[in-house]
């Protein structure tokens, strides 16, 4: 089974992977890594099929663009439509990926649930020791919750979900050539993804969430 990256599908094409769209589904996977970068292209699959899939209305339309396959057969969009579109989608300025626009997606997309209650069935204690054993690299406020306050349960009983921008995803990020990025306006683009895990979030994820949208201005 090949993992759906759409959510994520113009960070994977920044880098430089093969794309293929795949039309039973609506979504895109990757065909072929770029050379040296197998390893961390292979990392961030096997993180992200653990993610919640929060592909949203111009994911979709960005999809169509940036896939090298449709199916088993070439893209047929010819290369100037696939730039305007995704220049009007605001991922794009003068050809090339804006910085600020792909930083938000890594960080607003990357919710993932737990099959337990106050521990994280995927990710371990990467997900629930970060306030014990964080990261000097990465930036924003420190969390301050204790392990078994991750992944609670809501009024429901249902446990709820977290975000985690996991190391994998990180190194993905970090790997995209610098000739492929620019500066430009952000385009923030909300969805009901987006607005329900806001809402979900305690005062303190609240906070650390703001502090990582100040970090792309």
């Amino acid at each position: 089974m090949t993992t759906n990256v759409t959510q994520y599908g113009t960070i994977f094409d920044a880098i430089g992977c093969v794309l293929r769209y795949n039309s039973s589904d609506a979504s895109i996977s990757v065909v072929e890594s770029p050379k040296g970068l197998k390893k961390v292209v292979d990392k961030a699959l096997s993180e992200i099929k653990n993610y919640d899939d929060t592909t949203n209305y111009a994911d979709g339309m960005a999809a169509l663009c940036i896939s090298d396959f449709i199916d088993d057969h070439p893209n047929p969009i010819n290369e100037d439509t696939k730039l305007n579109i995704l220049h009007a989608l605001g991922l794009m300025n003068k050809g090339k990926y804006i910085a600020q626009t792909l930083m938000l997606q890594k960080n607003n997309r990357s919710w993932h649930y737990s099959e337990v209650a106050n521990d994280c069935s995927f990710f371990g204690e990467e997900c629930t020791h970060r306030g014990i054993n964080p990261d000097p690299e990465r930036k924003g406020r420190r969390s301050n919750r204790k392990p078994n306050e991750y992944h609670t349960l809501d009024g429901r009983d249902e446990v709820k979900r977290e975000q985690l921008v996991t190391d994998g995803l990180e190194n993905l990020f970090k790997s995209i050539p610098t000739e492929n990025l620019t500066s430009g306006k952000i385009a923030v683009q909300l969805n009901r993804f987006d607005i329900r895990g806001f809402s979900n979030l305690s005062v303190d994820q609240k906070t650390e969430f703001i502090e990582k949208l100040k970090e792309t201005v």
